[in-house]
């Protein structure tokens, strides 16, 4: 075959004279005084983009969450004091801490418990307010309208 060449395009045989490739359809002429001769090529293949691959991660059921109501047991069947509207803080804790006064003299502790910590110094440095403060705050826990820093009321019975 020494009376053919390759197309310029896809690079298949073609007659030496022939200006279209029988093939592809490209013009060898216009490009045959410009373009060097291609050897055998195999005709280009469009690309596809590369998509990296994600791991696969096992699905997990997803469970559906009962409402909760205010004060609602927990699984152990007691009410949850976060969802109560409840302090963390238990009642007969700061109960014994306010009575503290009347035993050592050290006033504000139970507001220092339970998260009124500038209160509880300024009871501890003037005495409970010459104790009437510690008083009040007495009256408040046993009647069970005590609240924590959070504004939430105390946890538990109490000593009363």
């Amino acid at each position: 075959m020494e009376n053919s060449k390759n197309c310029i395009q896809c690079g298949s045989p073609i007659a030496a004279d022939a200006t279209v490739c029988n093939n592809c359809n490209a013009n060898q002429t216009v490009a045959a005084n410009t373009a060097p001769q291609v050897e055998q090529q195999q005709p280009a293949q469009p690309q596809q983009p590369v998509q990296p691959q994600q791991p696969v991660q096992p699905q997990q059921p997803v469970q559906q969450q009962q409402p909760v109501q205010q004060g609602a047991p927990n699984q152990q069947g007691t009410p949850n004091p976060e969802e109560a509207g409840l302090s963390d803080k238990e009642k007969s804790t700061t109960t014994i801490l306010c009575l503290l006064p009347f035993l050592l003299q050290i006033h504000g502790i139970h507001r220092i418990y339970t998260g009124h910590i500038a209160i509880g110094l300024i009871q501890f440095f003037t005495m409970g307010g010459c104790w009437v403060w510690t008083i009040l705050d007495l009256v408040k826990i046993i009647q069970g309208e005590f609240t924590d820093a959070d504004g939430k009321k105390l946890k538990g019975k109490g000593l009363f």
